[in-house]
């Protein structure tokens, strides 16, 4: 039986090979829309930073990878 790929698995291996995300390289890479849910869960096992970075008068999240816990 295949095993499916997730959009975790995705954003995981994405993390490994580049060291960062944010949420738009995750819409237009996957149609992720929910990737703060995807690193919550992904803290689980995982060490994850959130750096708030300033765009237009507003700001947004990019998640580091740190390694495994």
């Amino acid at each position: 039986m295949e095993k499916k790929i997730t959009k975790t698995s995705l954003v995981l291996k994405h993390l490994k090979e580049h060291g960062k995300i944010t949420s738009m390289e995750a819409i237009e890479k996957w149609k992720a829309t929910r990737l703060a849910a995807i690193i919550l869960n992904l803290r689980k096992n995982y060490s994850i930073d959130t750096e708030m970075v300033p765009f237009d008068g507003a700001r947004y999240a990019r998640y580091h990878y740190r390694g495994e816990k």
